[in-house]
């Protein structure tokens, strides 16, 4: 054992002594194989299984999109849910690497279902730039991290990008996001994706306007597929 690392085992100890990690959702300590969450917290997480089911209600907002094959996602989104908690750190504490844990682990259950057959890249819908600087990532960037990760499927950050920003779809109905979002999303290279099964990811999926908004830039490109993932399935 190197003398650094004998001195970064033993700051992390003295940290982990007087600053332990604590589970984000009920507080208490974190056993060293744990992170973020703890076993007990994880196990309660409302699954959606939707990636094993064809026809699933992620599908069902895509059925009128030829060129949409797969869509699903791996939890419930509910407004008193645990899962909710876990988004909002995500999103609005800072807390990136929460998104790449649970993208992994989202990955991990992807493995053992047919949902990632064939596809040739993750991409993650992108924030505007102003918006990304002021929260400091793109969340949907480090769920894919994750993703990628756990599956071995590479990431595409470079292709598609917002044009503008647009308000908070949160408290807008389906076709006022619809109309909110319409336009802000471009595709740079597009011949790059020609005969490629791109999984478009988000945090969540409500209406699937926001996806739709990305996947009607992607339609023309020839024999682009495309199926949609979110970690989490609003209502």
């Amino acid at each position: 054992m190197t003398l650094a690392k004998i001195l970064k085992d033993g700051w992390r100890g003295l940290l982990d002594l007087f600053y332990p990690s604590c589970c984000v959702l009920c507080g208490e300590v974190l056993e060293k194989t744990e992170q973020y969450v703890c076993t007990q917290c994880l196990k309660r997480l409302p699954r959606t299984e939707t990636a094993k089911n064809r026809g699933n209600r992620v599908e069902a907002l895509f059925t009128d999109i030829n060129k949409v094959i797969r869509g699903a996602a791996f939890c419930y989104f509910t407004h008193d849910s645990d899962f909710r908690r876990l988004i909002h750190a995500v999103k609005y504490q800072g807390k990136a690497g929460l998104g790449e844990y649970l993208g992994a682990m989202a990955g991990e259950e992807l493995k053992n279902s047919p949902f990632l057959d064939g596809i040739d890249l993750i991409v993650p819908v992108p924030l505007h730039k102003k918006r990304e600087r002021k929260r400091g990532y793109n969340q949907a960037e480090y769920i894919c991290r994750g993703l990628s990760r756990a599956t071995g499927i590479p990431m595409d950050t470079t292709h598609l990008v917002r044009l503008r920003a647009t308000p908070s779809q949160t408290a807008l109905n389906a076709g006022q996001r619809r109309e909110n979002i319409a336009g802000a999303f471009d595709i740079k290279d597009p011949q790059d994706w020609r005969g490629k099964h791109i999984l478009l990811v988000d945090d969540i999926i409500t209406t699937g306007a926001t996806m739709r908004a990305c996947i009607q830039k992607m339609t023309p490109i020839r024999k682009c597929r495309i199926s949609v993932y979110a970690l989490g399935l609003a209502g």
